[in-house]
């Protein structure tokens, strides 16, 4: 080899130590991913003053499966590149599997994505493969899988929004400066993000889009500077003070307003009310909702005595439910120890209220909503409930009888009407409904009476008149022998009579002077008269020789229709905030059962509202429904007890021959039925009359050409799942002797 070329080798050699150290001081000169990416250790806790302290990322790649398992990468831009080639991409991953770039991580309105920039061996994201160049969403919690490492991604965006919901919680309002921590291009970003998670709050953004507060922030204010007031122990004007500005917010935030609130103190006990105007319409709650603050730092059980005899005297009867506020710092001590008390033992119905409650009831979209569901979460259902087993029925579950009620508002100015009905099929709540609403709306001043309460000629005409609607006339007319004398002419009148056949046997007995008037009345055109009854009332309409012969148009009421019973069933549910899981089947089911009867089907309805508070749910399923049907107390005390209210002793043995064999369907066949198995031989006359009462006003049986059937569909199974049959008609052969004998006697 000649000197030249061993001179070229040399310089070869000589030249790479240069190149070599020049590579390394290039290298060691550029940012490496350690400085690009700031590592942590956890995500900053103990915020202060401010919502954040220092520097908080968006969002943290953590490793938990390769290289580096426990490194944590602070993301704090809106795009962050993961390859190979540290000088390409902002964490650098030395994996032959690894491309360059592989993918990307993307920050844009509000929301983290992931992209496969085209990787030669892929991305998975929580174990499935990414297609490339598209984006993907990230959430908290997912993993990414790149090469032989596993990242965790967790989004910082949940500790933000706990920050910024605690600021609106405490002050009303959040500005972007107090997004201290977070880099001031993301500030308005994240608040943003967070009206739009929060659909339910009332939220409203400044004008600048630099601030969010409540839109209901004054009272917000109002209601927390009281409420810390309370907590101090002031004097007790100050305590009226405080608390009548905390009762006057809540009730702005509600849309509801009054021009005095009253507040009456006794010992530790602040008493007052919250009006509620027509949250709770229909429901047995209150408008004005009896109220209590409890100011005392420790509560203990003497002041349960305290609690009784202030509901008893300042709104000045027992009640059972009412709001609680409780001011002590310990309200959960204070909470379960009077509860245990009041509830359990006293049966009181007790709503607490704390500040975290009233904070929910102002910053909703829906306040009214918001509060209702509060006091019906902790109410026990059956006391609030509008089913009315006893009674008349309220406005809100009276549903059905509109051509009952058209046809007597548009005829009342010229003719009679007398309602026919079995027991609790709706009279009474009919002849309401026509007094309250549809007489009144059409022109009428109408005037109840319940007969029940005066059955004889001289009582009634003595009674005092008291309900007139929609006002009283003008005139001194204080009695019905007044009315009878001086009807008022400035408009006409109707007189709905209840329980009318009540007056029947005394006023047959003296000549029918009371009917009489009334009939002397009507012809005069000064008024008109709906009664209301059964039996009694129905006869005396049949009979020739008496003044409501041809007097009073005869109006059956029977079961509702199914239309109705859908109503009647799912409205006052809902006014509950009951769901009915599968709500076709459930009334369908209840419509079937029950054949309609309103008192039923209110009777089965209370009887779920039981059964959800020993449940403590909220939910009716269709096995609720068919577990009340198939309880034997329900069929005995419920069903059976009302259709076979008033029944006559023939009516129910007749009623049981029939559900017991289903040949016996004619008068032949329940004569024949009467004399074998029970030795009975009514005439024919007695056990048609029967016959017809059990269509008519029991609505358990039915015509058809062929003779009767059951309407009720489901009374010969319940009759035969309730009872022994034989010792039934025993007993009830036995009673109808007695009344036989006590006849002719």
């Amino acid at each position: 080899m000649q000197i030249s070329e061993w001179m070229a080798i040399l310089s070869i050699f000589s030249i790479l130590p240069i190149g070599f150290l020049v590579w390394l001081w290039f290298r060691l000169s550029k940012p490496s991913p350690s400085r690009m990416l700031k590592t942590t250790t956890g995500l900053v806790k103990g915020v202060t003053v401010r919502l954040g302290s220092g520097s908080i990322p968006l969002a943290q790649l953590v490793t938990v499966e390769g290289p580096n398992v426990g490194r944590e990468y602070a993301i704090s831009e809106s795009v962050i590149r993961i390859g190979r080639d540290p000088e390409y991409n902002d964490i650098a991953l030395f994996d032959e599997f690894v491309s360059n770039p592989h993918l990307s991580l993307r920050f844009s309105e509000g929301q983290f994505f992931i992209a496969d920039e085209g990787s030669t061996n892929g991305t998975r994201l929580n174990g499935l493969p990414i297609s490339p160049h598209r984006l993907f969403p990230l959430r908290d919690g997912d993993t990414i899988e790149v090469g032989q490492t596993q990242y965790q991604f967790k989004s910082t965006f949940q500790w933000w929004d706990e920050q910024i919901a605690r600021r609106l919680h405490q002050e009303g309002t959040v500005r972007l400066d107090d997004l201290e921590g977070l880099a001031s291009q993301y500030r308005a970003t994240i608040l943003s993000d967070y009206v739009a998670k929060e659909p339910e709050s009332d939220l409203v953004c400044s004008s600048n889009g630099r601030m969010l507060s409540l839109r209901r922030v004054g009272e917000f204010r109002k209601v927390r500077d009281a409420w810390q007031i309370l907590r101090s122990r002031p004097d007790r004007a100050e305590v009226i003070r405080s608390i009548k500005q905390m009762i006057e917010a809540l009730e702005l935030s509600l849309g509801l307003h009054r021009d005095t609130i009253d507040v009456n103190p006794y010992k530790a006990l602040y008493c007052t009310s919250i009006n509620t105007g027509l949250i709770f319409q229909g429901l047995n709650i209150p408008s004005h909702f009896p109220t209590i603050f409890l100011l005392e730092t420790e509560v203990n059980i003497h002041q349960l005595d305290d609690m009784r005899y202030a509901l008893a005297t300042v709104w000045g009867a027992p009640r059972q439910l009412f709001l609680l506020f409780v001011t002590s710092q310990n309200s959960n001590q204070a909470e379960s120890l009077l509860s245990n008390k009041l509830i359990d033992l006293l049966a009181y119905d007790v709503i607490w209220l704390t500040f975290d409650d009233t904070y929910k009831i102002i910053a909703s979209r829906e306040p009214q909503r918001i509060f209702k569901q509060l006091v019906l979460s902790q109410v026990s259902l059956v006391t609030v409930s509008p089913y009315n087993t006893t009674g008349p029925v309220a406005d809100n579950v009276f549903f059905g009888r509109e051509f009952e009620l058209r046809n007597v508002a548009e005829h009342s100015g010229s003719k009679s009407y007398a309602v026919i009905g079995g027991r609790r099929i709706g009279k009474t709540s009919l002849l309401g409904r026509l007094h309250c609403v549809r007489l009144p709306a059409n022109g009428f001043r109408t005037l109840y009476h319940d007969c029940a309460t005066t059955p004889t000629y001289d009582a009634f005409l003595t009674s005092a008149i008291r309900d007139w609607r929609p006002e009283s006339p003008s005139g001194i007319l204080a009695t019905f022998e007044d009315l009878l004398q001086s009807p008022p002419a400035d408009k006409p009148l109707v007189l709905l009579l209840d329980e009318a056949d009540k007056l029947v046997p005394v006023d047959r007995a003296n000549g029918w002077p009371l009917f009489s008037a009334l009939r002397a009345l009507a012809n005069s055109g000064y008024a008109q008269v709906v009664f209301s009854g059964e039996r009694t009332l129905r006869d005396a309409l049949r009979d020739p020789a008496g003044p409501l012969f041809n007097f009073a148009n005869e109006m059956l009421l029977g079961p509702l229709d199914f239309h109705a019973v859908e109503e009647l069933v799912t409205q006052p549910m809902r006014q509950l905030e009951i769901e009915l899981v599968d709500e076709k089947a459930i009334v369908d089911r209840i419509w079937v059962f029950t054949s309609g009867h309103p008192n039923v089907v209110q009777r089965l309805c209370r009887r779920l509202i039981e059964r959800l508070n020993e449940q403590g749910t909220r939910r009716i399923m269709l096995d609720d429904v068919n577990a009340v049907i198939e309880d034997p107390g329900f069929q005995r005390e419920d069903f059976l007890s009302t259709y076979w209210e008033a029944a006559t002793s023939l009516e129910k043995i007749i009623s049981l021959l029939m559900a017991d064999d289903e040949s016996v369907r004619t008068l032949r066949t329940v004569r024949q039925a009467l004399a074998e198995r029970c030795n009975l031989h009514p005439k024919a006359r007695e056990v048609d009359d029967a016959l017809q009462r059990l269509v008519d006003l029991r609505s358990i049986l039915k015509r058809t050409p062929t003779g009767y059937e059951f309407a009720v569909t489901a009374f010969p199974r319940v009759v035969a799942g309730t009872m022994t049959l034989e010792d039934m008609l025993e007993v009830w052969v036995e009673d109808y002797a007695g009344e036989q004998a006590k006849g002719e006697a």
